[in-house]
């Protein structure tokens, strides 16, 4: 390969509207912008015939696929709770960001850099939740199926996921938690006709996907007198195993604001 990426780094913004029409039906909308940066070496060659190593960085920005969906209850006991989960996401972020690289002045950049899917995607599965005692916890399985391909000759790979928590509460007010997270993601299929991928790792479609443990520890707060949450969560991968050559995550950082306005 020509370039290496040596580091990533995403921010993900997200405004979310959850509404219950009815006690078992509760419709979801969710909208985020991302910002994406990566540093990369390239070894170029001089007149010479000798080579040199150059760094360089791209970035892209904007929004990201839209969101819609609902949670529909299945199950609903004093001290367990199932229901149902569905979302479909509406490609409106963009496929076809580009950036100044060495090699080009205005580059078609590589899968991980853009910024949504491109295709309809459709997630499906379901949440079981229950408390004892002072202690809460819940189960959550998802399936996102990629559907066609999208404008550039490519979809992404299936993703299905296992999410288990669970949270103490040392009062009304505030509460900690545990959580761990499982993935599974096939690599991409197709793929975009200007992306060599010999170039650099990130434009080759086998080097995506794989298995992902995660582990998060968490806080919530209870403010405002009850109409306000704040929660945030630290986490980190336990286990990875990519395929092809990928970079291994290292951190994510989540920190959310909830209101209930009725």
């Amino acid at each position: 390969f020509i370039v290496a990426p040596q580091a990533m780094n995403m921010q993900m913004y997200m405004l979310g509207a959850m509404y219950a029409p009815t006690d078992k039906l509760t419709l979801v909308l969710m909208q985020n912008y991302v910002m994406k940066d990566m540093d990369l070496t390239a070894r170029m060659m001089m007149d010479n015939g000798m080579s040199m190593l150059r760094d360089f960085s791209t970035s892209s920005s904007g929004i990201g696929d839209l969101k819609i969906g609902g949670l529909y209850g299945l199950v609903a006991k004093e001290k367990m709770n199932l229901h149902a989960n569905a979302t479909i996401s509406v490609p409106i972020g963009g496929i076809e960001n580009r950036d100044a690289t060495p090699m080009m002045a205005d580059a078609k950049l590589p899968y991980a850099m853009q910024l949504g899917s491109g295709t309809f995607d459709f997630t499906l599965g379901g949440t079981l939740k229950g408390t004892i005692g002072d202690i809460s916890w819940g189960l959550q399985q998802l399936n996102t199926i990629r559907t066609g391909m999208n404008r550039q000759n490519y979809r992404f790979g299936n993703l299905y996921q296992l999410h288990s928590w669970a949270a103490y509460s040392f009062s009304n007010a505030i509460s900690t938690s545990f959580r761990l997270s499982a993935s599974s993601e096939s690599e991409i299929k197709g793929a975009d006709p200007e992306l060599n991928r010999m170039m650099v790792t990130t434009a080759n479609p086998d080097n995506y996907g794989g298995e992902l443990l995660r582990g998060a520890l968490g806080i919530n707060m209870l403010l405002a007198k009850s109409n306000l949450v704040f929660s945030a969560e630290v986490g980190m991968p336990l286990y990875q195993n990519y395929n092809g050559i990928f970079m291994n995550e290292n951190l994510g950082i989540n920190v959310s604001l909830k209101y209930t306005v009725l």
